[in-house]
């Protein structure tokens, strides 16, 4: 807990489980910065074998000052449905028991961004719901028909989805939906139905995100991932729809992920057609910043002092097309010599082409394939945890290192990478 805080003056410690805040019981942080919202604040803890009562007053606008080991303390509610397309039962036996894990708890998608389907709500958790206004909330719809949202999610006994999300919007909550294309299920005209109907929700429906399918080698053989031909043929429905909802509205409303993109061999388009880029995290844009970001850090990449080091930069097949020629110009004006590796996904299969998704083994047998050392190895930062700690497959950056023999260096943009070479600044 941070020194001179409200928590600290109050007299709570570390290792304290905290029971009440202003007479409300909290169930997780949510509870805490609520009922803490006053001017007075009373604390019940329980310390060793005992509960105390401790309290103090906070200044205007003061952050509470806990840290909890976990931002849920009743338990994280898992998801009941049974999507074939789910991408956690795709995975294969052996990984850390954490990937495992089926989130569909509306309490991580109001703090995390995770999407949930809405089917495990109680009333109690709409009376939370409207009392709390947890806005804006995440959703994946994948189908306003609802015998195919059934479908899509297992569920005879889903409820109607236009009808949970009116009543979200009529508790003045914010909804950001995505809708998960399964070939031959919810696209075509069931993709044109799904995105009018959530467009006309619009301004509580704040954004749609449509993104393709994902599967592993594990997932069932009646599912298929999108050609070349019908990555197009979304493409065109969703920026047609986008038209329209920019003569309605003046936003594009729904927004294609860049698999898409990329996989229908299209440039992405500007950054003003992703609007204020609202579904980032969900792989919506990340191209198109990477590209800005480039043209914008590349005015004030020099060489670095000293010799230059080989260079090895990894990415996925997906987006290596868009990093080769600028890595290449990367190398130019740097004068470091480079090369890309497009790793093949062994683990997950090789429909699974993004670099988020590579596993550590994968790497390193394609890196001694090549034949070709490099005393420095770039990687995606997103093939780690959150904390930039394990791969998919629980290898560290160390581990990495001593396997590669290698410096390794993670990062997020060509920005990162120039300041791990040290050639950031500007040129003369």
């Amino acid at each position: 807990m941070a020194a001179g805080s409200l928590a600290a003056r109050a007299g709570l410690r570390a290792g304290d489980c905290l029971v009440e805040v202003n007479g409300l019981r909290v169930r997780d942080i949510i509870d805490v910065q609520y009922a803490a919202a006053e001017e007075w604040v009373e604390f019940v803890v329980w310390r060793e074998g005992r509960l105390l009562r401790k309290e103090a007053e906070r200044r205007y606008g003061e952050d509470i000052g806990l840290r909890f080991a976990d931002d849920l303390f009743d338990g994280l509610r898992q998801c009941d449905n049974h999507c074939p397309f789910c991408f956690v039962k795709q995975l294969p036996a052996g990984l850390r028991p954490s990937l495992y894990i089926q989130d569909d708890d509306y309490r991580l998608s109001f703090l995390q961004g995770s999407f949930i389907t809405l089917t495990n709500l109680t009333e109690e958790d709409w009376e939370r719901l409207e009392e709390q206004r947890l806005s804006p909330l995440y959703v994946s719809v994948h189908a306003t028909q609802e015998e195919i949202r059934r479908r899509l999610l297992g569920r005879r006994d889903a409820p109607p989805i236009m009808a949970q999300l009116r009543r979200l919007i009529e508790l003045d909550i914010t909804v950001h939906t995505q809708i998960v294309v399964v070939p031959g299920v919810n696209d075509g005209h069931v993709l044109e139905q799904s995105l009018h109907d959530l467009a006309g929700l619009y301004p509580g429906v704040a954004s749609i995100g449509v993104v393709p399918v994902g599967l592993t080698r594990f997932a069932r053989p009646a599912l298929r991932r999108p050609t070349p031909e019908e990555a197009r043929e979304v493409l065109e429905q969703v920026e047609r729809f986008q038209e329209n909802c920019r003569r309605w509205y003046g936003v594009g409303l729904a927004y294609a992920a860049d698999e898409w993109y990329l996989t229908a061999g299209r440039d992405v388009p500007p950054a003003q057609a992703y609007d204020d880029f609202p579904q980032v995290e969900n792989g919506i844009g990340l191209v198109r910043l990477f590209l800005d970001d480039w043209a914008e850090v590349k005015a004030l990449i020099r060489p670095p002092a000293g010799e230059p080091p080989a260079l090895c930069g990894v990415t996925g097949r997906l987006f290596a097309p868009v990093l080769a020629p600028v890595l290449e110009e990367f190398s130019r004006l740097t004068g470091i010599p480079a090369r890309l590796m497009a790793v093949e996904n062994g683990l997950l299969g090789e429909a699974v082409m993004v670099a988020g998704l590579l596993a550590g083994a994968d790497v390193v047998q394609a890196y001694r394939s090549t034949g070709h050392a490099a005393p420095l190895v770039a990687l995606p930062r997103r093939m780690f945890d959150a904390q930039g700690v394990y791969t998919l497959d629980d290898w560290t950056p160390a581990r990495l290192e001593a396997e590669l023999e290698a410096r390794v260096c993670l990062v997020d943009s060509m920005r990162d990478l120039a300041k791990c070479v040290g050639a950031l600044g500007y040129r003369r």
